[in-house]
C-alpha cells in the first residue's frame, strides 16, 4: 500500500513536468535555414505564428565583415549551426571573432515584423539590411577593449522588400566558446513580445516557486534548528531560485540586474551551481545519516566548496571548470542518494519511497538532455560539451522543470515527516505535563545558582535543556562592582562574620540590579558581575541606585556593630558585544560570559581607584544613553588600556555622589573640561593652572590633582608625536 501511495503522490509532479514542458516546447514544424538562407515564402505569420531562425547560417571565422565588404573568397567561409557554439563549425577555437549571416526570404503577405535577438556569446554588432542596430557589449578584434554583456533585444524590422539580410559580428574572449547559442525569433510585434513575456514568466515562476519553498523551510529551520535537513533543503531551494537570475535565457536576468556584465553573470551562475551541489549532498547526509557514505559526502562537499571558490577566484578563461565540476558532482549526488534511498527503503524507513522515485527520474532527465543537446551522440569525450550546450541553449530542456518537481516532491516528503512529528508531540503532550511540573520544581531550585535570565537568553526552558557549548552572541552592558580594601577588612573577621558581611552586602546590591532589568551573572568573592540586556540607561540607573543602597548598608552595619568604617565600592560599566554560554567539561559546567567588552568593563571598574571615584562608564555606554543630559556626567579622560592600541573614553557619573560633592563637581565641570582640552592640546602650563583652580574650588576632586601631577611630568618629559591627551595604563 505504501508503494501505491508513493506512485499516486508522484503523478502530479510528472504531470507538472509534462504540462510545463508542453507550454514551452519547440515548434517542430518551423523551417530551417540551409546554407545561410531561410525560405519563409510559404510561411504564414498569421496562421503559423512566429518562427525560430534555426539551421545552418553563413559563418566566417576570424573575420568581422561589414555589410559593404565584398563577398569572401570561396572556401574561406562556411556554415554554422544556430543555435550552437562555433566550436562545432570548422573546428574553430573557443575564443576569437566571427561573422554570421542569414538571408531570410519573406512571404508577400505578412504583418509588420519584429526580431527577438537572443544575445550572442559574448558581444555582438547587428546589421539589418545593411543598417546598424543596437548590439551588446563591445566587439573588438583582440581582447584589449573587449566588453562582454548578455542582453536579449527586440528590433522592429523595416517593411521594405521581400527579404531580410542579417549580418552579426560576434566576439568572445571571456567564455569557453562563442556563438549564437540562443534562439532568434521572427514574427509579428505581438507574437514576438508575447513569446518573450511567456518565456520570462516561465523562468520567473520557476525561480519564485523554488525560492519560496526554500524560504518556507528556512523558516522551519529557524523554529527547529536541530532539523539541519530543513536548513540545507531551504538553502538549496533559495539557491535554485537565485540561480535562475544569472542563468536565465529569457529577459529575467536583464530585468533584475540590467547593468550586470557577463563575467559577473557567469561567476554567480557557476557559484550557485556548486552551492546547490553542496546543499544537496548535505541535505541527503542529514536525511539519511546511516545510509550516505561519509567519505563520499565529505568528498563532494569539499569538491563543491572548491568549485565555489574557483567560480569566484579563477580567471574567467578558466571559470568554466567549476561549471563542469558542478555537473559531475551533481551526478555523483544523485547516484549516491539513489543507492542510499534504496537501502533506507529496504529497511522500512518512512518518507523515502517518493524521493526514491524522483531521483532516478531527475538523473534520467540530465542524461537525456545531454544526449539531445549533442544531437543524440553522447560519448565520454563529448559529454562535457553536451552539458555545456544544455546549460546554454534555449532548447525545451526538462532539467529546470524537473528540478522544480524534485523540490516540490521533497517538500511534500518533509511536510509529511514534520506532520508525523507534530502528531507524536501531541500524543506525548499529556505525559509531558507531569514531567514539566517536576521540571519547574527543579528550575526553582536551580535558578538560585543559575540565573533564569541566562536561560532566557539562551532560549532554554529549563536547566536540563542546557548543553555544553550552548552560546549566544549579543550586545549588552556589563557591570563590575567591587568592594574597596576588602582583604584587610575581612582579615579582622572570623569566617562566619566574613560570609555574613558579604551576604548582607549582596542582599543590598541585588534589588537595584533586578529593578532595572539586569541580572547577576557571577559573584567573584567581593565583586559582583551583572549584565543588562535592556539598554544602557538601565545599567547606569542601577549603578546610581546601588550607590544609594550602599549608604543604607553602611547605616545598617553601624547600627548592628555600634561602630563600622564605611564600606566603599567602585562600579565600572561598559557596553559591547559578548558571548554568553556554557563552559566546562563533560562532568562540570558553568555559565559564563566572554568577550573584549567584558574585559573592558572590568578594567573600567579598576580605574575608579586611580581616579578616586565610585562610578565610571565607558564611551560606548555613554554613547548609547537615550538622553545623556538627563544625567550629571563629566568626561574624565581618554585611556589606552594595557594590551590595547586604541584609547577609550571614560566618564564619571556625578549623580552617584553625595549632594555636597555633586554640587562641587557640577560647579567646576566646565572648568575641568576646559583644562582637559588644554592638556590634550599640549598646553600643559595652562592646563595645570585650570586644574589647580578646579582643585582649589573642590579639594575632594582628586581627579584634578591627578591631572596636576601629569601636567608637571609632561612639561618636563614631553610627549610622543602621536600623543593626543590619552593616558597609557600600565596595569590591568
Amino acid at each position: 500500500m505504501t508503494s501505491t501511495r508513493a506512485k499516486v503522490e508522484f503523478i502530479p509532479w510528472v504531470a507538472l513536468v509534462l504540462v510545463m514542458q508542453a507550454a514551452c516546447a519547440e515548434q517542430s514544424s518551423s523551417p530551417s535555414a540551409v546554407a545561410g538562407v531561410l525560405d519563409l515564402r510559404s510561411w504564414s505569420f498569421e496562421a503559423d505564428g512566429a518562427v525560430q531562425l534555426t539551421g545552418d547560417w553563413g559563418f566566417c571565422w576570424d573575420a568581422l565583415l561589414d555589410p559593404g565588404d565584398p563577398s569572401p573568397e570561396p572556401g574561406t567561409c562556411g556554415t554554422a549551426r544556430v543555435p550552437g557554439l562555433w566550436t562545432e563549425a570548422d573546428a574553430a577555437p573557443g575564443r576569437g571573432t566571427a561573422t554570421y549571416r542569414l538571408r531570410i526570404l519573406l512571404p508577400p503577405e505578412r504583418p509588420p515584423l519584429s526580431l527577438r535577438v537572443g544575445a550572442p556569446m559574448t558581444s555582438h554588432r547587428l546589421f539589418i539590411n545593411g543598417r546598424s542596430v543596437a548590439g551588446t557589449g563591445r566587439v573588438t578584434r583582440t581582447p584589449e577593449g573587449h566588453l562582454s554583456q548578455l542582453r536579449n533585444r527586440i528590433h522592429v524590422l523595416p517593411d521594405a522588400g521581400d527579404e531580410i539580410r542579417l549580418l552579426i559580428q560576434v566576439a568572445n574572449f571571456d567564455f569557453r566558446s562563442g556563438g549564437l547559442r540562443r534562439r532568434w525569433i521572427l514574427g509579428s510585434h505581438e507574437e514576438v513580445r508575447s513569446w518573450s513575456a511567456a518565456f520570462t514568466l516561465r523562468d520567473t515562476t520557476l525561480a519564485t516557486v523554488n525560492m519560496l519553498v526554500g524560504l518556507f523551510f528556512l523558516g522551519f529551520f529557524v523554529n527547529r534548528p536541530k532539523e539541519r535537513a530543513f536548513l540545507y533543503f531551504g538553502l538549496g531551494g533559495v539557491a535554485l531560485g537565485l540561480r535562475a537570475v544569472p542563468s536565465s535565457y529569457s529577459d529575467l536576468a536583464q530585468l533584475v540586474a540590467p547593468d550586470m556584465m557577463l563575467p559577473m553573470v557567469l561567476r554567480l551562475e557557476y557559484f550557485a551551481n556548486n552551492f546547490i551541489v553542496f546543499a544537496g549532498i548535505s541535505y541527503f547526509a542529514c536525511k539519511l545519516p546511516d545510509d550516505m557514505p561519509s567519505r563520499i559526502v565529505r568528498f563532494i562537499q569539499a569538491g563543491s566548496i572548491t568549485g565555489m571558490l574557483g567560480a569566484l577566484l579563477l580567471p574567467l578563461s578558466l571559470a568554466q571548470i567549476p561549471l563542469r565540476l558542478s555537473w559531475v558532482l551533481g551526478a555523483f549526488v544523485l547516484v549516491t542518494a539513489f543507492f542510499a534511498l534504496v537501502r533506507a527503503a529496504r529497511r522500512g524507513e518512512p518518507n523515502v519511497r517518493i524521493t526514491l522515485a524522483a531521483v532516478p527520474f531527475l538523473l534520467a532527465v540530465v542524461l537525456w538532455d545531454s544526449f539531445r543537446a549533442e544531437g543524440g551522440i553522447v560519448n565520454s569525450a563529448a559529454l562535457p560539451d553536451a552539458m555545456l550546450l544544455m546549460a546554454l541553449t534555449e532548447t525545451a530542456s526538462l532539467f529546470p522543470i524537473s528540478i522544480l518537481a524534485l523540490v516540490l516532491t521533497e517538500a511534500v516528503v518533509l511536510m509529511r515527516a514534520f506532520s508525523r512529528s507534530y502528531d507524536t508531540i501531541e500524543r506525548l503532550s499529556e505525559e509531558l505535563v507531569v514531567s514539566n511540573e517536576d521540571l519547574r520544581e527543579t528550575n526553582r531550585a536551580v535558578v538560585r545558582f543559575v540565573p533564569v535570565d541566562f536561560l532566557r537568553l539562551l532560549k532554554k526552558e529549563s536547566i536540563r535543556d542546557v548543553a555544553r557549548g550552548d552560546c549566544l552572541e549579543t550586545e549588552m552592558n556589563i557591570m563590575f562592582c567591587d568592594i574597596r580594601s576588602f582583604t584587610p577588612l575581612v582579615e579582622s573577621m572570623t569566617p562566619e562574620e566574613a560570609f555574613r558581611f558579604v551576604n548582607s552586602f549582596t542582599e543590598w546590591m541585588e534589588p537595584p540590579i533586578h529593578t532595572h532589568g539586569g541580572f547577576i551573572n557571577q559573584y567573584l568573592g567581593d565583586c559582583i558581575m551583572a549584565l543588562f540586556p535592556n539598554g544602557n540607561d538601565t545599567a547606569v540607573r542601577a549603578g546610581i541606585d546601588m550607590l544609594a543602597a550602599l549608604e543604607g548598608f553602611n547605616r545598617a552595619e553601624r547600627e548592628r556593630q555600634g561602630s563600622h568604617e564605611s564600606t566603599r565600592v567602585g562600579i565600572g560599566i561598559n557596553a559591547g558585544p559578548l558571548m554568553i554560554g556554557t563552559i566546562g567539561g563533560p562532568e562540570r559546567l558553568e555559565h559564563g560570559v566572554i568577550g573584549d567588552a567584558v574585559n573592558t568593563a572590568s578594567r573600567v571598574e579598576s580605574l575608579t581607584k586611580q581616579y578616586h571615584t565610585n562610578l565610571l562608564i565607558s564611551g560606548t555606554t555613554y554613547d548609547g544613553l537615550s538622553d545623556p543630559s538627563a544625567y550629571d556626567i563629566r568626561q574624565l579622560d581618554r585611556v589606552v588600556l594595557k594590551g590595547r592600541s586604541e584609547p577609550i573614553r571614560i566618564y564619571e557619573v556625578l549623580d552617584a555622589l553625595s549632594p555636597e560633592a555633586r554640587s562641587s563637581r557640577l560647579a567646576t565641570r566646565a572648568l575641568f573640561t576646559e583644562a582637559r582640552l588644554a592638556y590634550a592640546a599640549r598646553s600643559f602650563d595652562e592646563a595645570e593652572r585650570l586644574f589647580r583652580a578646579c582643585f582649589a574650588s573642590d579639594p575632594e576632586d582628586l581627579a584634578s590633582k591627578l591631572y596636576i601631577t601629569r601636567c608637571e611630568r609632561r612639561a618636563v618629559e614631553g610627549t610622543p608625536p602621536d600623543w593626543h591627551g590619552e593616558a597609557l595604563m600600565m596595569e590591568k
